[in-house]
């Protein structure tokens, strides 16, 4: 079963990759790429990249409030380090060297496996979700709406939205909920056994404001992408809000395909897929080349900062 899964996800990856090469090469001349090497495009990569960059501390600052509701208390400094030196490996192929490398550094560090495994596994969950209700909810704000979309994947993405909201909302409230019956009906061993194997869930003030820095995240990015679109001449046909939405759910589709690395192919393909309609084809081409070199260096200056964070880590414990 797990082969065949695998083999789709392989499939779907490879089929949404050949679109977007297709895509490129159909369109592509040199003179499309001659938008990237203007002084305003290069500029707005860079911001782009640095306001990339800023998802580190505030994914670090939401795992920190996952931690602490494990029992464990890390400062959002150590983690953000952990976080942003293991970025480079979401680009080796099979996407599975990123949370390997994170869980070895958190071990050495002193991380608890089951806190990890269980603050990891939330964090999933909630950046899933909130990168589907951004992106929905963005894309019903922006003028274009779902026209967007397939017509034959329309309800699905709804669908995904209101599941996300409500992964949301159920795990903010399983904590008291889990410990209300557990505290009236003491003869439910297996409630407690199975809170002391996954650990303790997050309450409801964490896992709302970490819902929240994740949708900041995207909210973030969005930002770098419409100012990269502005400084390409996409105008009125590149709102902040229908290119934020576009990104939000290519991410969505990359993460869930598995095989591509860092989404490579599959996030493209579907941001041309989304913006097909409204954004003349070579300035498509552009942005998402652009997107994808404002990603690549932002993830290099996540790197480098932190290899300089665990390095200061490791000079304070040998003081």
């Amino acid at each position: 079963m797990k082969l065949a899964l695998r083999i789709f996800g392989w499939l779907i990856a490879v089929t949404i990759a050949a679109y977007f090469v297709w895509f490129a090469f159909r369109t592509f001349s040199i003179q499309d790429l001659k938008y990237l090497t203007t002084l305003p495009v290069i500029a707005a990569i860079i911001f782009g990249a640095c306001l990339y960059a800023l998802i580190m501390p505030i994914t670090g600052a939401a795992w920190a409030m996952l931690l602490r509701c494990q029992g464990e208390a890390w400062s959002t400094t150590e983690l953000t380090a952990i976080l942003a030196v293991t970025q480079l490996a979401k680009y080796v192929p099979g996407g599975v060297m990123q949370p390997i490398g994170r869980a070895a550094l958190s071990l050495r560090n002193g991380m608890k496996l089951r806190s990890f495994t269980a603050s990891v596994v939330q964090e999933t969950v909630l950046t899933v979700s909130a990168s589907v209700t951004v992106g929905a909810c963005l894309l019903l704000l922006s003028r274009f709406g779902f026209q967007q979309i397939p017509a034959a994947y329309r309800n699905l993405v709804l669908a995904w939205a209101f599941a996300g909201l409500a992964s949301v909302v159920l795990l903010a409230s399983s904590s008291r909920l889990l410990a209300s019956k557990a505290s009236k009906a003491s003869n439910l061993h297996w409630m407690s056994r199975m809170m002391r194997a996954i650990g303790p869930l997050p309450n409801a003030r964490a896992t709302l404001l970490s819902f929240f820095s994740y949708c900041l995240n995207y909210l973030l990015i969005g930002m770098g992408i419409w100012v990269i679109g502005q400084s390409l001449g996409l105008g009125e046909s590149g709102t902040y809000a229908l290119l934020t939405a576009a990104f939000a759910l290519a991410w969505l589709l990359g993460f869930v395909v598995p095989g591509a690395p860092a989404g490579l192919g599959v996030r493209e393909g579907v941001l041309t897929l989304l913006l097909a309609s409204v954004v003349e084809q070579s300035h498509i081409l552009a942005l998402v080349i652009a997107i994808r070199l404002m990603s690549v260096i932002g993830d290099g200056l996540c790197f480098g900062a932190g290899l300089w964070g665990l390095r200061r880590m490791s000079q304070t414990e040998r003081g």
